[in-house]
Order: C-alpha cells, then structure tokens, then sequence
C-alpha cells in the first residue's frame, strides 16, 4: 500500500535509493572505474528488488560507464521498466540498457522512439529530477528503485526526493582512494539491518515522507 499511498498523497512513484560501498565508504575505483562490491547472495536481493518496482533509473555516467542490463536475472519474474537520464541523448545506442526490453530516456532533445526505446522530450529549462518525477507520475509509474552513480543519488537526496534507502556495504572490503558514496542524511537511523555473509544491507525510511511520517 505504501506505493499507491504515496503515488495519490505525494503526486511522484515511490523512490527507493539503492547502492553498494565498501567498508570505508566508496563506490567505486579512483577513476570511476567499477569494483565487484556486493557477494552473489546480496546480488539475488537486489535483482529481487527490481522485482518488486514498477520501474529502475540509473544516469548517464552510469549507463556509459557500467553498462548495465538492469533487468532482473537472478530471481523470478518481471523486470522493471528502464529509466535512463541522458540530456543531451548523447549516449551510444549499442549499450545494453536500449536492448531486450524496454527503455524510457529523457531527454532535452526531441523525442523519438525506436524498437522498445522511447526518447521523452522534457523542456531544458526545466529539465531536474523534479520534472522527470512528475513525468513519471504522468505515466503511471508507481514505484521506482534508483541504482545510479553518486551524482544521480546525491540528487536525490539533496532534494529530500525519497522515500527508502537501501545501502549494501561489504565489510571486507577497502577501496583505497575511491569514488565516495553518497553521504547518508544526518537524522536519519536504520530502522533494519541485514547481514549476508561479508555484506551488511542497511534499511532506511524517509522519516518527512507521508508515508511514514
């Protein structure tokens, strides 16, 4: 019920903030470039998660720099819809997020579609999480897990545009000199925690969300 409570009291999907740090808090490599961070098991959840949302968004950084499927592979049923931020429409159209299934991108371009993928236009002077939120609204677009690169989550969070965050952290782990993950906000606690073996998922809720306010 809480995503169809917040689609009708807030006017958004409901957003769930996703993603994997080491044990001294980052991302990824110095450069950017990827870490296997998350054990098999803690991968099974996060393709069960996807699972469970309507839809899945990721940024442009991430869609050139990771290249991945986003589709869920390792638990049974549905994969979510794509949703990828790309403003200029700059990305290479042989990635794999624009193959197999569908994909919206929006985009300050003009809008087009091609095979499964759709280009939504969204004006440049307008063009925030903001404007894609109410778009998706506009789509009937319930719920939304968003596994992005740093900018995109930190974003989101500076905008309090949230409802969950779900932070994998390998506890064995240390990247020296890597990407930071985003920083969490100060007042809120984990009302959960899981452990899996070297990971430990931490569960938070937004405590200013209708929803659980």
């Amino acid at each position: 019920n809480k995503r169809f409570f917040t689609f009708h009291l807030h006017k958004r999907p409901y957003i769930i903030l996703k993603w994997a740090e080491s044990a001294d808090g980052f991302l990824s490599g110095k450069t950017g470039e990827r870490v296997k961070i998350s054990s098999e098991v803690s991968d099974r959840i996060v393709h069960r998660w996807r699972n469970e949302e309507a839809a899945i968004m990721i940024g442009t950084q991430t869609a050139r720099t990771d290249d991945p499927q986003l589709t869920n592979r390792f638990w049974p049923g549905k994969s979510p819809l794509r949703l990828l931020l790309d403003r200029k429409a700059s990305l290479p159209p042989n990635l794999k997020v624009f193959k197999d299934h569908p994909t919206v991108v929006f985009t300050a371009q003009p809008g087009r579609a091609e095979g499964a993928c759709t280009w939504i236009h969204i004006d440049p002077e307008h063009f925030d999480l903001q404007a894609v939120v109410k778009k998706c609204h506009e789509m009937q677009i319930q719920s939304i897990l968003v596994e992005g690169g740093q900018k995109l989550l930190s974003s989101f969070l500076q905008q309090n545009l949230w409802d969950e965050i779900r932070v994998i952290t390998n506890t064995q782990l240390t990247i020296p000199n890597g990407y930071p993950s985003p920083t969490l906000p100060a007042v809120i606690e984990p009302y959960s925690t899981e452990k899996i073996g070297s990971d430990s998922i931490r569960y938070f809720r937004n405590p200013s969300s209708l929803t659980y306010g």
